[in-house]
C-alpha cells in the first residue's frame, strides 16, 4: 500500500494567495513571516488573517484538488483492493479552523476518506507522518524530515526557495513542481512506473 500525504494550506488551497492579495502586500520570501521584511504592523495583519477562521472560508481548493484520490481508483491488486491511500496532514493555528478545513474537504473532494485527514493544532510544529510514501507539500523545511524512501514533491513557491534556506533540491531528494496538478501527475506516474501499469493508458 502507497501513502500519500498532502499538506493543504498553499498546496490543496489558495491561502497565501489570498492573504497577500487582500492586504495588498509582495508573497513572501520565507515561510516564517517573522522572517519577512513586512513592517511590524503588516507582520500583525499577516499573522491576524491566519488565526482567522473567515479567511479559511474563503480561499478555494486549487485546481486538481478533487483528483487527489484518483490514485486510489486507479491502482488495484488483484483482488481488486487499491494500493493506494491519500491522507492529507494539515497545522491550524485554532480548532475553528481546523472546522473549516474539514468542511471544505468533505465538500470539495468528494469521495476522500475523512478519517485520513490528520488536522493538527499548533503555533508551527507540525508532525511528519513518517511511513509516508510521497508527501506534497509546500514547505521546504518540513518536507526535508521526511526519511529518504519517501519521494518528496515540493509546490514551488515564493517562500520555498532553496537558496533561501541553503537547502539545494537535489541533495535533498526534493521533486519540484508547479502546482497541484503537477504533483498529482508526478505521484501517478510514479506509481505506474512501479506497478507496470502503461502511463500511455493513465490520462492527465
Amino acid at each position: 500500500m502507497y501513502k500519500v500525504v498532502y499538506d493543504m494550506d498553499d498546496v490543496l488551497n489558495n491561502l497565501n494567495k489570498y492573504v497577500f492579495s487582500t492586504l495588498n502586500l509582495p508573497l513572501p520570501e520565507f515561510f516564517e513571516i517573522k522572517s519577512c521584511g513586512y513592517t511590524d504592523e503588516q507582520k500583525e495583519k499577516i499573522i491576524s488573517m491566519y488565526k482567522d477562521p473567515e479567511t479559511f472560508r474563503h480561499l478555494r481548493l486549487m485546481p486538481g484538488a478533487r483528483s487527489i484520490t484518483r490514485a486510489e481508483k486507479i491502482f488495484k491488486d488483484k483482488e481488486g483492493n487499491p494500493l493506494v491511500s491519500v491522507w492529507i496532514n494539515t497545522v491550524s493555528l485554532n480548532t475553528d479552523i481546523v472546522d473549516v478545513k474539514k468542511e471544505t474537504v468533505r465538500v470539495g473532494i468528494p469521495g476522500f476518506d475523512m478519517s485520513r485527514m490528520i488536522a493538527q493544532v499548533s503555533d508551527g510544529h507540525k508532525h511528519i507522518l513518517e511511513d509516508a510514501d510521497y508527501v506534497i507539500e509546500d514547505n521546504i523545511q518540513n518536507i526535508v524530515k521526511y526519511p529518504s524512501k519517501c519521494k518528496k514533491i515540493l509546490i514551488d513557491k515564493t517562500h520555498n526557495q532553496g537558496h533561501a534556506y541553503n537547502i539545494a533540491d537535489r541533495d535533498a531528494g526534493i521533486i519540484r513542481v508547479r502546482n497541484l496538478k503537477g504533483a498529482i501527475r508526478t505521484v501517478e506516474r510514479d506509481i505506474a512506473k512501479r506497478e507496470g501499469y502503461n502511463p500511455v493508458n493513465l490520462i492527465w
